[in-house]
């Protein structure tokens, strides 16, 4: 869970709260308005929202204990029932529903960074207090699981890429080439970078990242080293890079290094397993399931596998205890042969 999904999530909840107004039936104190009707306008408003909801934003209910705020039942008793009675059905709820009133944000706000302005109603950051006009951000995440972490060249080869990308296609525009930065690094369940860079070349380097994974789910029978080549020979870029190099705008060295540098990107990218969350809007594939990173780019915990170190050991010990795995024939022949090899030397001895 990475801190711009806590952000986020909480954005949604406090959206849903306010725009709902349910809080007004969940929390003692004078209630002007107890009418049925208005309290099930707010419920259908919160329930429409809560359908919106992902795996965040109902563990961030279930740590206010709010789990099950969303279950008509409830809802129907409120109704249903007197308003000293409504209040009592809503009494497990006072507690959770005040701190995320009163704290929640509060608290959410100490995860933000400074040179960072958080969007509440997208899955995407801008920035503030830097120079950002004509400039845009593309956000890449690396994925993990609880039983593998990245390793440094994992990271590296994200790096890399990007900016392999990036100085190819700003090459191309016309445009700085080292203009690119890293504004944001987020971890958690999984790690990301947000890149900042101009907003023409940005744009074109996610084109080409969701070019290069329509390929991917195109290609996913292939072989990792076929579906790479096959990729990099289809993507526009390349047909672009080519044209170029025909009409006589770049010259054939640079088109083998913008060639070379898409490929090698492409290459880097696929390795890391990286994701853009713009993926799952283009394909209806798992992309942490199809950009598995490579396994020497991932590494275990170091508590990983402890319960399994009397096994190992016995292992190692077995392994340094020679075994006797010759016939009786063959200890005979090797006695043999020892014997005689022996006597040789022992003949050759005098005459040294």
């Amino acid at each position: 869970m990475r801190r711009l999904d806590i952000i986020n999530a909480v954005a949604n909840i406090q959206r849903a709260f306010k725009e709902s107004k349910i809080s007004s039936y969940l929390l003692p104190g004078p209630n002007e308005k107890n009418d049925p009707e208005a309290l099930m306008e707010s419920y259908q408003i919160f329930s429409r929202y809560y359908d919106t909801f992902g795996e965040i934003e109902k563990k961030i209910l279930d740590v206010f204990d709010l789990t099950g705020i969303e279950n008509p039942k409830l809802w129907a008793r409120l109704v249903t029932g007197e308003k000293s009675e409504a209040r009592e059905k809503g009494r497990p709820f006072y507690r959770g529903v005040f701190y995320m009133n009163d704290y929640l944000g509060k608290i959410v706000d100490l995860l933000k960074q400074d040179n960072l302005e958080y969007i509440k109603h997208e899955q995407n950051v801008t920035v503030s207090n830097l120079d950002t006009e004509n400039k845009s951000l593309i956000t890449v995440i690396l994925p993990e699981t609880e039983k593998e972490v990245s390793n440094p060249e994992r990271l590296i080869k994200i790096l890399e890429s990007i900016n392999l990308f990036y100085k190819t296609l700003a090459s191309i525009s016309d445009k700085p080439e080292n203009d690119l930065s890293v504004v944001a690094i987020d971890s958690g369940s999984d790690k990301s970078f947000d890149f900042l860079g101009a907003a023409k070349v940005v744009t074109a380097v996610k084109e080409l990242i969701i070019e290069l994974w329509d390929r991917i789910v195109f290609y996913r029978e292939k072989k990792m080293h076929e579906r790479i080549e096959l990729i990099t020979k289809t993507l526009p870029v390349i047909e672009k890079i080519n044209s170029l190099e025909k009409d006589g705008k770049i010259v054939r060295e640079q088109a083998e290094i913008f060639r070379r540098n898409i490929f090698e990107g492409a290459k880097g990218f696929i390795a890391a397993g990286a994701i853009l969350p713009e993926f799952s809007l283009h394909s209806t594939y798992n992309p942490r399931q199809l950009m598995s990173p490579e396994p020497k780019l991932l590494a275990m915990p170091e508590n990983s596998g402890q319960g399994n170190n009397s096994n190992s050991n016995n292992i190692a010990a077995d392994s340094e205890q020679p075994k006797d795995e010759l016939n009786k024939d063959e200890r005979a022949l090797l006695k043999e042969l020892l014997e005689r090899e022996s006597k040789r030397k022992t003949r050759k001895k005098p005459n040294s």
